[in-house]
């Protein structure tokens, strides 16, 4: 609970009984509590908790010396909405020395975390496009007022993967992978889209978290692995490079969750294409890394503008003292890289986009150190 005059009306909240001598109108009484964010009410306010156990078991075996075959399966229970069971099949087989296929079929599910499930809170905010304000509400999914509306429990997310891929030794030092993948997922848990409520004293427009979506992303992963032998030792050098397409698609969607505009955030906030090199090379006691990261192009979440394609430079040298202990220094995003700035965005005072890899903190240097026991 948050300190009284974070929550309570105060001493002119009574102000909307009086006239407006020079309009003739009733005088528009504030908003109640703290001004933006209001403070946790006693009817907020509370503590939540949730048991799970599962049982987990797989499998394993070489039905032949190229053929290997696996199971899995999961059961869990969840006190606060039932339980779910999971399953895995995957198999592994070699066609030639120097090339093998793979292939994995499986089901997953992620719970609603117990703040998705119990969250209530109060936040004052702007009417687009005017200076009006209006106090919106974000309610637990069970509220009255939100089953009133469509609320409901909330459930897990289900999800079915499949993928298919080879790994192949092209050389000595030279190894490929390659897999093609799909995941539906069915449920999704998200934030419904504002609903307007008439005459209720706490909030004008409440929103919960609801299953409101299903998904399907699909894509493909190839890493290209060489050992370099710069110096006549063996595997003194590695350089890896790495890309992923990546392509997320909502195929339906509850009433609650219809607006375009979350459909074209879901669907192209994040860069469909990444591609990353890694150079490292060993040098005794010492060792160094070099990686860059290319992030390709993405819608930001006003559909106006494009952020552009990124890269950033990682480094990191190592100095081994002894099989125990490593002392490395480093710095993550050597450039200073910052992504692309959307305009619409510095009212707020963060004129980056929420959703860019590339993040909006700028290079950093680290010094860290390891020790094994």
């Amino acid at each position: 609970q948050g300190d009284d005059a974070s929550w309570m009306p105060g001493r002119w909240a009574a102000v909307g009984g009086l006239i407006d001598p020079v309009t003739n109108l009733p005088y528009q009484p504030p908003l109640v509590g703290a001004n933006g964010y209001q403070g946790t009410s006693p009817a907020m306010a509370g503590s939540w908790a949730r048991t799970n156990w599962a049982l987990y078991a797989d499998m394993e075996w070489d039905l032949t010396d190229e053929y290997l075959v696996q199971t899995a399966v999961r059961f869990e229970d969840f006190s606060s909405f039932g339980s779910t069971l999971n399953g895995k099949l995957a198999s592994r087989y070699i066609l030639a020395e120097y090339l093998t296929l793979r292939g994995a079929l499986s089901t997953g599910f992620r719970a609603p975390t117990p703040g998705q499930s119990n969250l209530t809170n109060v936040a004052t905010v702007f009417v687009p496009g005017t200076t009006e304000q209006q106090i919106t509400g974000t309610v637990r999914p069970t509220d009255p007022i939100a089953l009133m509306h469509g609320g409901r429990p909330l459930v897990a997310e289900k999800s079915v993967n499949v993928s298919l891929g080879f790994t192949m030794r092209a050389a000595e030092s030279l190894r490929l992978t390659a897999d093609v993948y799909r995941i539906a997922v069915n449920g999704r848990i998200v934030m419904a889209t504002d609903i307007p409520v008439q005459n209720n004293p706490t909030y004008r427009i409440i929103r919960f978290y609801t299953n409101g979506l299903d998904t399907v992303t699909t894509g493909f992963d190839v890493v290209l692995l060489h050992d370099l032998d710069w110096a006549d030792t063996a595997n003194d050098a590695n350089l890896s490079l790495a890309y992923n397409y990546n392509d997320t698609n909502v195929v339906s969607q509850s009433s609650l969750a219809i607006n375009g505009r979350r459909k074209a955030n879901i669907e192209n906030n994040l860069p469909k294409h990444h591609l990353a090199a890694t150079l490292t090379q060993d040098l005794g006691d010492w060792s160094f890394m070099l990686r860059a990261n290319l992030w390709g192009p993405h819608q930001d979440e006003d559909p106006d503008y494009r952020v552009g394609p990124e890269v950033l430079l990682d480094a990191q040298l190592t100095y081994r003292i002894d099989w125990r202990f490593r002392v490395m220094l480093g710095a993550n995003n050597i450039l200073n890289t910052f992504p692309d700035p959307v305009p619409t965005r510095a009212d707020n005072g963060l004129p980056w986009p929420r959703r860019s890899p590339v993040g909006y903190h700028g290079g950093m240097v680290y010094l860290r150190a390891v020790a094994r026991f």
